[in-house]
């Protein structure tokens, strides 16, 4: 009998690890409804290293939200690795759950060894709280679907003169019979073609050239009119592997009109290697530089922006990547170089509002300006790319699944709004000022606030009617004499489509310090809403400089440091606890260092026993009197009053869902301090479940020494009081059912009341 039990075991065993296999292998050739499918199955036996984030993965591929959720919240507890986060994160943005994004994106700064991503994900967390608090940049444009779609993919516009050419798979698509792509199960797609009208609007779409499309895929395409050049991403057959006769890869392909019109034969780019993708090709208006997307090894994330230039002989030199100025740890796609050479592309890990959102930047001769989201409505919180212009700015189309679904064009309309452009210079050098505040102040006495770039430019867009002044100030500058540093614009005078130029002049403070960084970030409340008027102290730990401001109405601070130092920056407003961040700064540079700094409500944890209204969602505070001794991560006997407190709660309000967050002071490493304060949290959630908590309403995190609450950083001398206070543990509400909660008293209360008559 043990003999058949081990066989059976050996045998579920080998039956599992085959299914893995073809999962892993489904996955890796774009296989997704087939990945899901061995996933699945494997995931119900046992577990292994990625399997839930890449079946959660596949989710999102093939359109299902809901279950990609299920499985990257799975993922992100079992592993907890950098990865998982910052995938879920942006699954949680594409879904428009803003807040529980912010709180992923911070998780993943905190995890990453990344520094750069750590900085940008910080930045992405506090642009997220905003949108939770309902904060929107005004709109750019005005937006519209086409009434030449298809109940089928639509989507990568390109303009060839007044011909709009975009991919789609509808019927008419060249396929063969029963061949269907692996990703969708739909057709393959084809190039497409229509002559819509200045709205928009057009009445007949034909397929774009017979000898362009094949059986297998065709599009995004770009188009070169100085060669009647065509580039076109197209499949690469892989018949040597598994999936024999399937297509994992793509590459760009390049035709030109032959002397009879038409199109010659596709000719690869010699440099390719087609063990990888390359694809959607974007050319510069002088048909010298190309732009693609690929998946290259040696880059900075998934698909990335890549460039290659032609020689004087025609030829196409290797690529070389755009680097991080423009390509992130998430993926970077679907470029476009407009007639004004900006170029426009997406990306799912940037500052924006979920799935890929478009950005745009400009060309210097150094690289490329930070890149700027290019707004709503062209952006939302579905996948948002392939944003394509008219010669004159005025018009455009662009592809989106913002309607279910499917990927469909959109027409965009810049005449309805009013583009301010501008630059502000150091009147002493006559240089650019790179973050200087641009305030932008309506007649309703709101103001938008934006920061010029390391060339000190900077763009608004306005409502096509109304009176705006727009106003530069830097900390280290002030007005210059000759030299305007505001302006009032009414937008009703100025023409539609056209960009209105301003310059403004700030001279250096004659005792200004020297800076060469900055510190720019957010103070928020527990549940991520801006906390305007916040007092903001910053300490360069070296020096003892101090630097005080406050926040502005959206809860912004912004304050010119120098590099290569450290800070404590200690925020605190009316209502709220004091917070203290550490932060040190590394070599100088151009864009600031973001710092995302959550307040906690002055409430006392007993309070809330009897006060279910004052409890909500996001709402953190701090265990009084749960400390540890140095380096340990046992609960000593004056923790537990506290931790019972916790308890009471918890199980007085059953819908209540808790994170144990525990810290450590500042002495011994980072990874040290990290791992000891998992191991603190974990300890507390432990004693929690003992005494009758139940197990999936608590989670532990450790965040070392990240979060200091005083001067205590590494190199300050401190009494061990003084480290002790930095040893806590808080406890934040990741879920909470108010109403029912409330309801249930209600109804206790009047069972009490009735059962005394």
């Amino acid at each position: 009998m043990r003999a058949l039990i081990f066989t059976l075991g050996l045998l579920l065993t080998l039956s599992a690890s085959a299914q893995l296999e073809k999962a892993e292998a489904a996955f890796a050739a774009h296989h997704y409804p087939e990945a899901i499918r061995y996933y699945e199955q494997f995931l119900k036996r046992g577990e292994a290293e990625g399997a839930a984030l890449n079946l959660a993965t596949a989710y999102w591929k093939t359109g299902d939200v809901a279950q990609a959720e299920h499985w990257f919240s799975r993922a992100v507890h079992k592993a907890d690795t950098p990865e998982a986060h910052r995938q879920y994160a942006q699954l949680l943005m594409a879904n428009g759950r803003y807040q529980r994004a912010s709180e992923a994106l911070l998780s993943y700064a905190v995890t990453t060894t990344d520094t750069h991503a750590s900085t940008q994900a910080s930045a992405m967390a506090e642009f997220c709280s905003q949108l939770a608090s309902g904060q929107r940049p005004p709109a750019g444009c005005a937006v519209s679907e086409v009434n030449f779609n298809s109940n089928s993919l639509d989507f990568s516009p390109l303009l060839m003169g007044d011909t709009l050419v975009f991919v789609s798979n509808r019927p008419g698509a060249i396929t063969r019979e029963g061949q269907r792509d692996p990703w969708t199960q739909a057709r393959f797609t084809d190039l497409f073609a229509t002559v819509p009208d200045t709205a928009g609007i057009a009445d007949d779409v034909f397929l774009f050239a017979k000898n362009v499309a094949t059986p297998l895929h065709e599009g995004p395409a770009a188009y070169y009119p100085g060669r009647e050049e065509l580039l076109v991403t197209t499949s690469v057959p892989n018949t040597g592997k598994r999936h024999s006769g399937h297509i994992s890869n793509l590459q760009i392909v390049h035709y030109h009109k032959t002397a009879t019109g038409d199109w010659s034969a596709p000719q690869p780019f010699a440099f390719h290697d087609t063990n990888y993708s390359m694809v959607h090709p974007a050319i510069s208006p002088s048909g010298d530089r190309l732009v693609f997307a690929a998946d290259y090894p040696n880059g900075f994330g998934g698909m990335d922006l890549w460039y290659s230039e032609r020689t004087p002989e025609g030829n196409w030199t290797d690529p070389i990547n755009l680097g991080p100025e423009i390509n992130t740890p998430g993926e970077e796609v679907f470029p476009v170089i407009q007639p004004d050479g900006t170029l426009h592309f997406s990306s799912d890990f940037r500052l924006g509002y979920g799935g890929l959102d478009i950005y745009r930047a400009r060309r210097h001769q150094d690289g490329w300006t930070n890149p700027t989201n290019a707004g709503h409505p062209l952006n939302g919180a579905s996948d948002d790319f392939g944003l394509v212009l008219t010669a004159d700015g005025r018009r455009g189309y662009f592809s989106s699944d913002r309607t279910g679904g499917n990927d469909n064009l959109f027409h965009a309309n810049f005449d309805v709004f009013t583009r301010v452009e501008g630059v502000v210079s150091n009147t002493e050098t006559s240089e650019g000022l790179p973050m200087a505040r641009i305030e932008v102040t309506g007649q309703d006495g709101t103001t938008e606030v934006f920061y010029s770039d390391e060339q000190g430019l900077f763009e608004v867009q306005l409502p096509s009617s109304g009176t705006f002044t727009l106003q530069a100030k830097h900390p280290e500058f002030t007005v210059a004499d000759g030299h305007p540093n505001s302006e009032q614009v009414v937008a009703d005078r100025l023409p539609l489509g056209t960009a209105h130029n301003v310059n403004f002049g700030l001279s250096p403070k004659g005792n200004s310090v020297s800076s060469d960084a900055t510190i720019c970030g957010i103070v928020t409340g527990p549940e991520g809403t801006p906390v305007p008027g916040a007092t903001v102290r910053i300490e360069n730990r070296e020096t003892g400089t101090i630097y005080d401001t406050a926040t502005d109405a959206r809860g912004h601070f912004y304050q010119p440091v120098q590099a290569n130092l450290a800070y404590i920056i200690q925020a605190g407003a009316s209502g709220f606890n004091l917070m203290n961040t550490r932060v040190t700064l590394g070599e100088a540079r151009e864009d600031c260092h973001s710092v995302v700094i959550a307040l906690q409500n002055a409430v006392d944890l007993q309070a809330l026993l009897k006060r279910p209204q004052a409890i909500s969602t996001g709402m953190q505070l701090e265990l009084y009197h749960v400390y540890f001794d140095r380096g340990e991560a046992y609960l000593r006997a004056s923790d537990l009053p506290e931790l019972k407190k916790l308890r009471d709660l918890m199980l007085e309000y059953p819908s209540m869902e808790c994170q144990l967050q525990a810290h450590t002071d500042a002495r011994s490493t980072d990874a040290f301090n990290l791992e000891l304060s998992q191991r603190r949290a974990e300890a507390a959630v432990d004693w929690l479940v003992e005494n009758g908590v139940p197990a999936e309403r608590l989670t532990a995190r450790g965040y070392g020494e990240l979060y200091l609450m005083n001067r205590c950083a590494d190199g300050v001398a401190c009494g061990e009081l003084e480290h002790e206070r930095n040893r806590r543990v808080e406890f934040r509400v990741i879920a909470f059912d108010r109403d029912a909660e409330v309801r249930s008293r209600e109804k206790a209360i009047y069972k009490a009341s009735t059962a005394n008559r």
